[in-house]
């Protein structure tokens, strides 16, 4: 399971069946815990690049049907994908913070994992991504992703808690933290631009 992102840079612009390329270097391992360095580029323009932290697993989930309709990082750029509309139909905000309580069907769970749904770290992103949008008032598109943190699951019927500090104006800087009755979720810092 993938359990947080370092230093995430993201380029706009891919086309569907565009050839990309992918190179993924293990880093450092520590017990069932790994750091892997990747990127994906476009000839010789960088697309996405970073480094991700793994939680190496004993016995895989149940993984039939991974990948037919489960969410991806680029969703979280691209308006009026149905999660993020999803996600926009179920915040509700009360005094600043953002609330999100995920049914069974959630379109986000899709994929993730079939008979065990867990919401992926790419929607937790989104959440916080949307919340910044409300306060802000402005469409936001996240440039770069740094200290992304997933320290619990979510799983379906449970409320989280969106709180997003800024820090930073121009360029907007967030710090976003996830809670679930009071305990951290997942945290991370963005930058982002007005879309």
């Amino acid at each position: 399971f993938l359990t947080g992102l370092q230093d995430v840079a993201f380029s706009p612009g891919v086309i569907r069946n565009e050839e990309l390329a992918i190179d993924i270097t293990r880093q450092f391992a520590m017990e069932t815990m790994f750091f892997v360095d990747g990127r994906v580029s476009r000839g010789d323009e960088i697309l996405v690049q970073g480094t991700l932290k793994v939680f190496e697993m004993e016995t895989p989930p149940e993984t039939s049907g991974v990948g037919a309709g489960a969410m991806n990082p680029a969703q979280l750029n691209r308006s009026g994908s149905p999660v993020k509309e999803a996600l926009l139909d179920l915040l509700r905000m009360d005094s600043g913070s953002g609330f999100f309580r995920f049914e069974p069907g959630f379109p986000g769970f899709q994929g993730h994992f079939p008979g065990a749904p867990i919401l992926p770290g790419v929607v937790m992103l989104l959440a916080g991504q949307v919340v910044a949008e409300k306060l802000t008032g402005k469409p936001l598109r996240i440039r770069t992703i740094d200290r992304a943190k997933f320290m619990q699951p979510v799983f379906p019927r449970q409320e989280l808690r969106v709180d997003v500090t800024l820090a930073d104006p121009e360029p907007f800087v967030a710090d976003i933290r996830l809670t679930r009755d009071g305990q951290a979720v997942s945290t991370c810092r963005f930058t982002a631009e007005e879309a």
